[in-house]
């Protein structure tokens, strides 16, 4: 759920991306490659390079936002049930 910045959203359209060309496996490889150089302004096709995703299928895919609307209606849910980070937790009860 990405809520820090604009470049969380960006970061978060990413894994969906490699996800959707490489599978859910590449999905949580690439939060590990961001997390290696913390602060740097990463080049997020480098990333899926290194994943071995195929380069231009990702970069169409973030081109055209595919999955910038889940995200939004991510962060929209959560700031209604007042989530204001990640990861969060609830417990629900019948």
């Amino acid at each position: 759920m990405p809520i820090l910045s604009s470049t969380s959203q960006v970061q978060a359209h990413s894994l969906e991306c490699v996800s959707e060309v490489k599978g859910k496996q590449a999905f949580w490889a690439m939060p590990d490659q961001l997390y290696k150089q913390p602060g740097l302004d990463m080049d997020l096709s480098v990333l899926a390079t290194r994943l071995s995703a195929n380069l231009n299928a990702f970069r169409q895919g973030m081109t055209e936002h595919r999955h910038m609307e889940k995200l939004q209606q991510s962060v929209a849910l959560a700031r209604s049930i007042s989530a204001n980070g990640t990861p969060a937790s609830f417990v629900t009860g019948h």
